[in-house]
């Protein structure tokens, strides 16, 4: 018995429109390759087309002459004159007399003057301090007793020598020549004469002494003073070695400024033909006190220890006031007017650059980078006398990039100055 054939059923997993791998593509037919051709025609002229109407439609590029760039500036006219600079430099102040006291006798202190002390103020003449002065009335009382006995010593010699005056008038009428000159002095007792004289000249003068040494117990002050140091007190021993207290004149102080040796020439000294100029004193922090006026004595002759600076010696004329007073040892700021600058030009330190360059607008309206060399300058200002001519244009506004020659706008013009004030 024969089994029945099988079925060729589809599975129903897979789908039917699904063509095997290992089968054959069906052939395209030919309205299909046509339409396939005329697509790929049409998208070719199409970019044709296009890329013809970008190149008819391109911006076209067109050659100017690019604007000339000016920079805008604003400048000064620069014009000379005749200036006095102030030089302005820094001192220190010293005293211009100075004692340590010290008395001329040996003693015991027995009074010392209240004022006797570190700031206190003598009066020129005021009492100092007082020795023990007993021994030395005595030794006055014993000059005064030896000078009494010599005078009554010669009034007994000149009446001997009367005496032997009338006696040698005798003798002489006698003989019939004259007795030699040392016989004469002798007879007429002229050697004891002399020498009472002399001890009696002796005698006065250890008198004086004796006195002189008296008053010296009384220490008084030379001159109106102030006390810097005080080394006695009462009951101190003192002698001649002794220093009593170290006294500061009050009259005048002197101030010692350097200065650069580079600026001596424009200091107005004291030449015989004319008198120094007077300067002007202000104790530091700059602006405090009062401020004084002084007036230069001299260039010293030895200059700072680095050998770039020289000293300048002022006198300051009553330096201690009742308000206000000049310390020892302070440093001040020091202003001299300083000699005439003839033909100078006065240029604000704003405007000049590094090396001391300054900015130029030349007759072109090009710019001119210069080097200058000034005769002086200060904070405020540069002076300088070569170099620049009247008329000539200062750049006075900031310049970002400076280059030599480059072209510049004239914004505005003004004059010569700079509104720094001149202190």
């Amino acid at each position: 018995m024969s089994s029945p054939a099988p079925h060729n059923h589809p599975d129903p997993a897979e789908p039917p429109f699904l063509i095997p791998a290992d089968s054959e593509l069906p052939p395209c037919s030919t309205g299909r390759k046509l339409l396939i051709g005329f697509l790929a025609i049409l998208l070719l002229a199409a970019g044709i087309t296009g890329s013809l109407a970008l190149f008819r439609n391109r911006p076209v590029v067109q050659r100017k002459i690019p604007p000339v760039f000016r920079t805008s500036v604003r400048v000064q006219i620069l014009g000379s004159t005749t200036v006095r600079p102030v030089i302005e430099v820094l001192g220190e102040v010293v005293p211009a007399r100075e004692i340590h006291l010290r008395p001329a006798v040996s003693g015991t202190v027995l009074m010392v003057n209240p004022n006797l002390r570190p700031g206190g103020f003598l009066q020129k003449g005021e009492v100092v301090l007082r020795l023990d002065d007993r021994d030395y009335r005595l030794a006055v009382e014993q000059s005064r007793q030896r000078l009494e006995k010599a005078r009554m010593d010669l009034r007994l010699e000149e009446g001997q020598q009367a005496v032997a005056r009338r006696e040698f008038e005798l003798m002489q009428a006698d003989r019939k020549k004259d007795l030699d000159q040392l016989r004469k002095d002798l007879i007429l007792r002229q050697p004891q004469l002399a020498k009472a004289r002399a001890a009696e000249e002796t005698a006065r003068l250890e008198l004086e002494q004796a006195c002189l040494n008296l008053d010296k117990t009384v220490l008084r002050a030379p001159y109106a003073a102030l006390v810097r140091t005080r080394e006695v007190s009462v009951g101190s021993q003192v002698t001649p070695q002794s220093v009593v207290a170290e006294l500061v004149g009050t009259d005048s102080y002197w101030v010692r400024a350097v200065i650069p040796r580079s600026q001596v020439d424009l200091v107005p000294l004291d030449n015989g033909e004319r008198q120094a100029a007077e300067v002007t004193i202000r104790s530091l922090p700059k602006g405090s006190g009062m401020g004084w006026t002084g007036r230069i004595i001299g260039l010293l002759p030895e200059v700072e220890s680095h050998g770039l600076l020289a000293r300048l010696l002022i006198t300051v004329p009553g330096p201690v006031r009742k308000n206000d007073r000049l310390l020892l040892g302070s440093r001040v700021i020091v202003r001299i007017p300083g000699r005439e600058l003839v033909a100078c030009f006065r240029i604000g330190r704003d405007f000049v650059g590094p090396d001391n360059t300054v900015f130029l607008a030349d007759a072109d309206n090009r710019l001119e980078i210069r080097s200058l060399t000034p005769v002086f300058q200060d904070r405020h200002w540069l002076y300088v006398q070569d170099g620049l001519q009247d008329g000539e244009r200062l750049i006075v506004s900031p310049l970002a990039a400076p280059v030599d020659g480059m072209l510049l706008q004239i914004a505005s013009t003004g004059p010569g100055t700079t509104p720094y004030p001149n202190d």
